[in-house]
């Protein structure tokens, strides 16, 4: 295309945390859509794709048509210089964040949003907490970030056997994961005989879980270190259900790749979980909120029913096929609504909506890419 959209995207770029994987997977798929794309990460790390690291090599010579600025709320703000630079500066915050009260104080925020001409929030609890505190010119909408699915393809399961519940990522208090443990060390002691042949395995990818609480019951298993990509995926296969009742999500990519490989999900009915979790593939897990107490955040956000997961990962365990109708419709909606090609498409025609005059001589130039097989 001779004259392609130029975007600048700024955010995390690394294949070590899931927002960096967030950042390598909309650059991917900008690139898919035959944009031209410039990059100045505020984090990198290697190992990192070849489109990436050809991309670092780019000059960034504005103007841009459009800058992306993908980060976390706590570092979302932009200067004059990039408003500038361009014709439409974006900030898309990459997080679920339930705890804007006290902080940051409003009027900071507010000068750190002037300069945006939109302002994009992964959920309705981003928007809800954002929207009085944004300056009047600037715009604010709903846009969930995507997943790339490449490698996670869907594959057949074992279901007449043991049933494992499983639990993946970095498994801090936000995870809530003694919650699922709990959950699941109660079942077997309530319902020795349906439990006999069920098992719940956690891996972490940052020792918040001490070896040990494997002795609180049987057939609890904790894996930690460091796994291959191939290994993990042999893992997710060999599970049932991802158990998630975390207190706060962006999206949670580990629920969303179990989704794509034919199992499915207990999660969290809120923020950004709650904006792709449907009954027809998932289980939707209740919760209770419970607001920060000053600066603290620990325990704070949703706080997952207890007694209803263990209904729901009893009913499970019950209800064998049921689930794995559920994994199979999962596999077909989850990699074609959260792609990043699908959010990509999604972003266009979003600002086209909502910035229409300065979209004119964008939005064209955007729909005569590479992108036709996406939208």
């Amino acid at each position: 295309m001779s004259n392609p959209v130029k975007v600048l995207f700024r955010g995390p770029i690394s294949n070590l945390t899931g927002y960096g994987n967030d950042g390598i997977g909309y650059i991917k798929a900008m690139l898919r859509a035959g944009i031209d794309v410039r990059l100045e990460p505020n984090h990198i790390a290697p190992p990192l794709p070849k489109e990436i690291t050809d991309l670092l090599q780019k000059k960034l010579d504005a103007p841009f048509d459009i800058v992306i600025h993908h980060v976390d709320p706590m570092n979302l703000g932009v200067s004059k210089t990039y408003v500038q630079a361009s014709e439409i500066n974006v900030g898309h915050s990459m997080w679920e964040w339930p705890t804007m009260d006290p902080v940051p104080q409003r009027s900071t925020f507010k000068r750190r949003m002037q300069n945006f001409d939109i302002v994009l929030g992964y959920d309705e609890v981003t928007l809800q907490a954002f929207s009085p505190r944004m300056p009047k010119r600037t715009k604010l909408a709903k846009l969930q970030g995507g997943h790339d699915f490449s490698d996670w393809g869907f594959r057949e399961r074992e279901w007449d056997g043991v049933f494992r519940f499983m639990m993946v990522g970095q498994l801090s208090d936000r995870k809530n994961p003694y919650c699922a443990i709990q959950a699941f060390k109660e079942l077997k002691d309530e319902h020795p005989e349906e439990m006999e042949d069920v098992e719940f395995h956690i891996k972490e990818t940052l020792p918040f879980i001490p070896p040990q609480i494997e002795q609180w019951c049987e057939d609890l298993y904790i894996h930690s270190g460091n796994w291959s990509r191939e290994k993990l995926k042999e893992f997710y296969y060999g599970c049932h259900v991802m158990v998630m009742p975390s207190r706060g999500e962006g999206k949670n990519i580990p629920c969303l790749e179990m989704l794509a490989t034919g199992g499915s999900c207990i999660a969290t009915n809120y923020g950004g979980m709650k904006e792709w979790l449907d009954e027809s593939y998932a289980y939707p897990l209740n919760y209770e909120y419970r607001p920060p107490k000053g600066n603290i955040l620990e325990g704070a956000g949703a706080n997952a029913d207890l007694n209803h997961l263990k209904e729901l990962m009893l009913h499970c365990v019950r209800n064998r096929d049921e689930v794995k109708a559920k994994g199979l419709l999962g596999s077909k909606v989850i990699p074609e609504t959260m792609s990043w090609d699908t959010k990509v498409t999604q972003l266009f025609e979003l600002l086209n909506r909502e910035v229409p005059k300065k979209m004119q001589n964008i939005y064209p130039r955007f729909l005569q890419g590479t992108y036709d097989e996406h939208r």
